[in-house]
């Protein structure tokens, strides 16, 4: 979904940066099919979910701005939650996500919770 809304962009610096964020889920998916092969689950990486396919859908048709919103929340939600269990954060992460944020808010694409939910 992230290299979709990387191929949409017009402005350089923010195909870039969905694009990277498309190779980190990537890595994501990789390093967790073979976390479950080391513990003897052969898997294949399944399609994308029926949510992911119509957040496309919907970005194709009026633009990806509402798409990027609701998966940026999802994603700042995962890690929220996650630096939460651990008490800690993982080194890069919250610098990652306050940079992925200021960045857009700077291109005037404001993501933040608070503005999404209408």
């Amino acid at each position: 979904m992230y290299h979709r809304v990387a191929d949409a962009k017009e402005v350089h610096a923010i195909a870039k940066m969905f694009r990277e964020l498309g190779e980190i889920e990537q890595e994501h998916v990789t390093q967790m099919a073979e976390k479950l092969l080391q513990d003897g689950i052969n898997t294949t990486v399944p399609p994308p979910s029926w949510r992911v396919r119509t957040l496309d859908r919907i970005g194709k048709l009026l633009g990806y701005g509402f798409s990027i919103g609701v998966i940026m929340n999802t994603d700042r939600s995962i890690a929220t939650a996650q630096l939460t269990q651990n008490k800690k954060s993982p080194p890069g992460l919250l610098y990652l996500l306050t940079w992925m944020n200021c960045s857009i808010k700077e291109k005037h694409l404001t993501f933040n919770t608070k503005n999404h939910n209408t």
